[in-house]
């Protein structure tokens, strides 16, 4: 079983077994969809409390210390990175 966020956060029927909510009838698309909404809102509460964390840590250095930090780099994860969750490595 696999599933897309917390599903506490998610709410009921965030858990799927090969994604059975798009054949299971006329309701597909609108489970499709509320969970499309219920993942989207916990992604966008996730990176809110990211940046909320990085922000508070940043606040407390001095400006010669930002500014010692260098450039800020991006990693595209790799596949076996994207798998696992911010919980477990």
């Amino acid at each position: 079983m696999s599933q897309v966020g917390p599903a506490s956060s998610l709410g009921e029927g965030a858990e799927h077994r090969n994604l059975p909510l798009l054949t299971t009838g006329g309701r597909r698309w609108s489970n499709l969809k509320l969970l499309a909404g219920r993942t989207h809102s916990w992604v966008e509460s996730e990176f809110d409390r990211i940046c909320d964390k990085i922000t508070a840590e940043l606040e407390t250095k001095s400006n010669e210390e930002l500014q010692g930090l260098g450039k800020a780099t991006v990693r595209v994860p790799s596949k076996s990175e994207v798998a696992g969750t911010r919980d477990a490595p």
